[in-house]
């Protein structure tokens, strides 16, 4: 990535840009190219989340936040995942459109937490402890 000017013209320093900093960020638009390359489940994703789900909420669930994590390395509440992700990845997996104030029900029903542990094991993710 080639190096971003620091000053402006006039002397005003200028801060790097959201994409530019160590700490990736989901966008706010995506082209249909990009949500097929990045967020399309792939069969085995499908089948596992199938096997560790009941319902197409909690389906749909697991799947965002897997794609998600892949994508950024880090856990997004499903609230602040811009709708067009989860439109995608919804069509990608056949299940049908799920109103969005399910996903709060969702978060505090702590399914949420069961699946973050899951994606974790699934993605061989260990907590650092300090240990070797």
């Amino acid at each position: 990535m080639p190096s971003r000017k620091t000053t402006s013209s006039n002397g005003v320093k200028e801060l790097p840009s959201v994409r530019e900093t160590a700490y990736p960020r989901l966008k706010s638009s995506y082209l249909q190219k990009e949500l097929h390359e990045i967020y399309t489940p792939t069969p085995g994703e499908l089948v596992w989340t199938a096997q560790n789900t009941r319902g197409d909420v909690a389906h749909l669930g697991l799947l965002v936040l897997l794609k998600i994590s892949q994508r950024i390395g880090y856990f997004v509440p499903l609230t602040e995942i811009p709708a067009v992700i989860i439109q995608h990845i919804a069509q990608s997996a056949g299940i049908p459109r799920i109103p969005a104030d399910n996903w709060s029900k969702y978060h505090e029903s702590g399914t949420h937490k069961r699946h973050r542990a899951l994606i974790r094991d699934y993605l061989g993710i260990r907590f650092f402890d300090g240990e070797t």
